[in-house]
């Protein structure tokens, strides 16, 4: 008998996720229009390489200036972000590395409503308020212990040939630089017999019916 922790599995609606987010608008808006592209209520989701810039006495609904050199540039050069509907406000938490152009370092935290410098790609998985054990092909799960063992009773006892999987979730509480010993899984595909090494959190699986 194992002497893993049982999960705690809750069917959810997700599917996997990939579009354009609009330039030029402070990120938390632009995710916020994601969002209601897709009807969803939370998503996770990973970009990189995205080009920034902050004006700090331009008005969070004002248009970005014609000359964006007007800004301090920056870039995101990759981002997990946890993006959860309250109410008609959708908060932006996770972990980033970023950098500023200028000689300032990145700092604490960065601000969601910094602006895009131009379009960026994001890709990860959304999820809506419907829950039903129909048909179940995603869930939440919760695994309360690293490691690989858990995760591969979790696949076997929802009797899904394999699996994709997304997260940890980033905790609430802003967007913070990543730590050293963080690691994330992005729509990594495996089969019951080969799971990846995973840290304690929560995530989210979506069932595969061909193992990769």
């Amino acid at each position: 008998m194992s002497s893993a922790r049982a999960s705690q599995v809750t069917p959810i609606y997700g599917r996997v996720l990939e579009d354009t987010i609009d330039g030029y608008f402070p990120l938390r808006v632009s995710l916020s229009h994601l969002m209601d592209r897709h009807d969803l209520a939370s998503a996770l989701i990973s970009l990189s390489h995205a080009p920034m810039a902050a004006f700090p006495d331009l008005p969070d609904d004002a248009p970005v200036p014609l000359d964006i050199r007007s800004g301090r540039p920056g870039l995101i050069d990759a981002a997990v972000l946890w993006c959860r509907r309250s109410g008609t406000v959708v908060e932006v938490s996770g972990r980033a590395a970023w950098r500023w152009l200028d000689a300032a370092g990145p700092g604490r935290h960065l601000d969601p409503m910094t602006r895009l410098a131009e379009p960026a790609f994001v890709h990860g998985i959304g999820l809506g308020a419907d829950r039903s054990d129909d048909d179940l092909e995603s869930v939440s799960v919760d695994l309360p212990e690293a490691g690989a063992a858990i995760l591969r009773e979790t696949v076997e006892r929802l009797g899904w040939p394999g699996a994709r999987i997304w997260g940890p979730l980033p905790r609430e509480g802003g967007i913070e630089p990543f730590g050293r010993a963080e690691r994330s899984v992005f729509g990594v595909s495996v089969a019951r017999g080969a799971p990846p090494d995973l840290v304690a959190g929560s995530y989210v699986l979506s069932r595969v019916d061909t193992p990769v």
